[in-house]
C-alpha cells in the first residue's frame, strides 16, 4: 500500500514539475532537472529532492557508480496543493542545494524541460 501511495505521489509531482516547466522564471541554462530518490542508510524510508545541476543525464549515470558526491541545486519543494516553491521558501536557514552520496541512491528521474516556474 505504501509503495502504491509512493508511486502515485511520485507521478502527481512529474506531473505537476511539469505543467510549472512554461512561464517567466529564472532561466537555468546549461543545467538539467532532476528528482532524485534517496534512502539514508539502512532504513525504509525515502526522500524526493528536485533540483538542477549541470550534468547530463548521462554524466549524471556515471557519477552514480563512483564516490564522489552529487550536488543539486535550485532545489524546489512542493506545498499541499501540488505547488511549486524555492527551497528558500521552506528553509531559509540553508543553502538552496545539497550534496548527495550516489550510494543512497535509489532512482532519478530526469525532469523534460530545462526551466520550471516557482509560484509566487
Amino acid at each position: 500500500m505504501k509503495k502504491a501511495i509512493y508511486i502515485a505521489c511520485s507521478l502527481l509531482f512529474m506531473i505537476v514539475i511539469v505543467i510549472f516547466l512554461t512561464g517567466q522564471t529564472s532561466k537555468a541554462k546549461g543545467k538539467y532537472w532532476y528528482q532524485v530518490t534517496v534512502t539514508p542508510g539502512d532504513t525504509k524510508n525515502y526522500y524526493d529532492y528536485y533540483g538542477s545541476t549541470s550534468l547530463s543525464e548521462e554524466e549524471f549515470i556515471k557519477r552514480l557508480k563512483g564516490n564522489d558526491y552529487i550536488v543539486l541545486e535550485n532545489l524546489v519543494y512542493f506545498d499541499k496543493e501540488g505547488e511549486v516553491h524555492s527551497w528558500d521558501e521552506w528553509n531559509s536557514v540553508l543553502e538552496n542545494r545539497i550534496y548527495i552520496n550516489p550510494k543512497s541512491i535509489i532512482s532519478v528521474n530526469p525532469v523534460k524541460e530545462s526551466e520550471i516556474k516557482i509560484s509566487e
